[in-house]
């Protein structure tokens, strides 16, 4: 025996399934954008604490570079010790 499916309950299970599959598509994406938008503001937070870091460790340089020069007094007239936090 051969199950015949008339044309209107295909179309109907064609429409339910590209529905779903469009509901399943748009919730994919958003769930994909947001991993996205998560993993940019983590790069970004990162970017700024590693050029906190990076300007302090130049500025202690170069204090150190000063102090360990014979031409402190051009470098740094008042030889001021810069926080490092």
């Amino acid at each position: 025996m051969v199950a015949v499916m008339s044309n209107q309950e295909g179309t109907r299970t064609t429409k339910k399934r590209f529905k779903q599959s469009k509901e399943y598509f748009k919730m994919r994406l958003s769930t994909k954008l947001l991993f996205l938008f998560a993993i940019v503001l983590a790069l970004i937070a990162h970017q700024e604490t590693e050029a906190k870091s990076l300007k302090k460790l130049i500025k202690a340089g170069l204090l150190l570079g000063a102090l360990g020069s014979k031409k402190l007094p051009k470098v740094l007239p008042i030889p001021l010790p810069i926080p490092i936090q």
